[in-house]
């Protein structure tokens, strides 16, 4: 999944709270971070993300500084 910090998305995760979760961590990302950077997160699905089930989902998020590839 891509997001871009004029907040325009590509992909999926499948909709629902782990895409919510992803595309917020995505800005948050975008926001706080000029350089180029990689970070694993994840989170408990029961306690992080309100579903009904136990397990986790682990995402790893790349940010590319704009201007280092064109979409």
């Amino acid at each position: 999944m891509l997001v871009t910090a004029t907040g325009s998305t590509e992909g999926t995760l499948g909709g629902g709270p782990v895409e919510e979760a992803a595309l917020a961590h995505g800005r948050q990302l975008l926001s706080q971070s000029r350089t180029r950077s990689c970070q694993v997160v994840t989170w408990n699905l029961r306690d992080d993300l309100k579903f009904d089930q136990d397990g986790e989902v682990t995402l790893a998020c790349d940010h590319e500084p704009s201007g280092s590839w064109s979409i």
